[in-house]
C-alpha cells in the first residue's frame, strides 16, 4: 500500500512539474513542417507581390482605397482600407507570433489612427517554399526550434516568353510558438519581413 502511495505522489509530483514549467507537447514534425510552409508562402507572398494585391487577396471583404493615400517619400506610400489594423493583427497571428508578428506588420501595414492602411510597392522575383522536412532541436517552454531543409521552387519566364521553374535546394532554421489556437512561426531564418525602402 505505501509502494503504490509513494508511486502516485511521484506521478502527482510529475505533473506539477511539468505544469509550473509551462510546456506543451512538440507538434509532429509533419504538422511543424506544414505551419513552416504555410507560413512561410504567406511572408514570400508579400515579399515578391505587391503588398496592397496580395492584401486585397488575402483577407476576406478588404477594400483598398487607392485615392486615399499616407505617404511618407516617393517608396512609402500605403493605401488606406476599410479594415482596423488589429482585425489585420488577429488574421496575420494565425500565422505568425511575437517580434515575428510585429515586424510582419510593420513592414508590410500602417496603423493610421487604428485603420489599416497597406503598403502600394514592393516585390521581386517569385518563388515559393515546399517539401519542408524538419527537425527539433530544442524547447523552450512554449518555444520549438527547428532545423528545416527545403526546396526553393522559383517562378520565371525566358528570354523567348516561356515560363520555367526552377528548384533550388534550400536549409534553415526556424522557431514555432505555442498560442491559444495552436502553433505560430515566431522566427525564422527564412524570408524574414525587412523593410529595404526604410532608408
Amino acid at each position: 500500500m505505501k509502494k503504490i502511495a509513494a508511486i502516485f505522489l511521484v506521478i502527482i509530483l510529475s505533473f506539477a512539474f511539468l505544469v509550473s514549467c509551462g510546456s506543451s507537447p512538440a507538434p509532429s514534425n509533419e504538422e511543424a513542417a506544414d505551419i513552416f510552409e504555410n507560413s512561410t508562402n504567406v511572408l514570400v507572398d508579400y515579399f515578391v507581390g505587391e503588398p496592397y494585391w496580395v492584401a486585397e487577396n488575402d483577407i476576406e471583404d478588404l477594400e483598398i482605397y487607392e485615392d486615399e493615400t499616407v505617404e511618407f517619400g516617393e517608396w512609402m506610400v500605403y493605401y488606406k482600407t476599410n479594415y482596423t489594423y488589429e482585425q489585420a493583427v488577429d488574421k496575420y497571428s494565425e500565422y505568425f507570433a511575437g517580434q515575428l508578428l510585429d515586424d510582419f506588420m510593420s513592414v508590410y501595414f500602417y496603423n493610421d489612427d487604428g485603420t489599416l492602411c497597406v503598403k502600394a510597392y514592393g516585390g521581386a522575383s517569385g518563388f515559393q517554399v515546399d517539401d519542408a522536412v524538419v527537425t527539433l532541436v530544442s524547447q523552450d517552454g512554449d518555444i520549438y526550434n527547428y532545423e528545416v531543409t527545403f526546396s526553393f521552387l522559383y517562378y520565371g519566364t525566358d528570354d523567348n516568353g516561356n515560363d520555367f521553374v526552377d528548384i533550388v535546394q534550400g536549409v534553415g532554421t526556424f522557431s514555432l510558438q505555442k498560442t491559444s489556437d495552436g502553433y505560430s512561426l515566431s522566427d525564422t531564418d527564412v524570408c524574414y519581413p525587412v523593410d529595404y525602402q526604410a532608408e
